[in-house]
């Protein structure tokens, strides 16, 4: 059960990484969603609510990689501390209908030492690493992707690939301005949920099934 629920807690919605910025690019963003639970008789995404930023850095070897960081604030309204930090890198860029790759490696943080609820005992850090394999195809100010992540549990690792789909849209601007984000995943597939409180939407019989939609901004860059 812990396992779960400490991938619930990284495995939320995070920004996209199909394209590392440009150096000197930063974008801010939040994105909403998670995992799926019955709910009212209906299946619902978990309100997870994630703020973040990236930062384009200098190329390594000619290629785009940039700093993604985060603060889980669903997270923060259950006096639970959830950061996150890491990096992407564009392997490939794309040519033609061959997609860019890119790779992407976060490490994510919890710690329940500011819950008045919790006794000095059980208090402690939890970490997290997600590993990510992206393919996207751009067209004009639009994108699609798809991939797959894995989570490792860093005091028990255990392989919990969850592939995803999904589209960047509604692009203000070629290279800055606002963008919507959306992106559906199958969290651990393989593994069958054993957190008894909650029903989880498993459509492909094994993992949990879930979306998510961020709204970010992209500034700076050479102009």
């Amino acid at each position: 059960m812990r396992y779960w629920l400490m991938l619930l807690g990284t495995a939320c919605g995070t920004m996209n990484s199909a394209r590392p910025l440009d150096q000197g690019k930063h974008a801010v963003g939040i994105t909403l969603g998670g995992p799926m639970v019955e709910f009212g008789g209906n299946y619902v995404p978990l309100p997870n609510a994630v703020l973040e930023g990236r930062s384009g850095m200098a190329p390594i070897a000619n290629r785009n990689w940039d700093l993604n960081y985060g603060l889980n604030l669903t997270a923060l309204a259950f006096d639970q501390a959830g950061l996150h930090i890491g990096g992407s890198y564009q392997a490939l860029r794309q040519n033609g209908n061959i997609p860019a790759i890119s790779i992407t490696n976060r490490v994510f943080v919890y710690s329940n030492h500011f819950s008045s609820n919790t006794i000095d005992e059980s208090k402690g850090f939890w970490l997290n690493d997600e590993i990510t394999l992206t393919a996207s195809w751009k067209l004009g100010r639009q994108m699609v992707y798809t991939g797959f992540s894995q989570y490792f549990d860093l005091s028990n690792p255990t392989p919990t690939i969850s592939p995803f789909l999904g589209a960047e849209f509604f692009n203000t601007g070629q290279n800055n301005g606002f963008a919507l984000q959306f992106e559906v995943r199958n969290y651990a597939t393989g593994w069958n949920p054993t957190i008894t409180s909650a029903k989880w939407n498993t459509p492909f019989g094994s993992g949990g099934f879930g979306g998510n939609l961020g709204l970010v901004y992209r500034f700076g860059g050479t102009k």
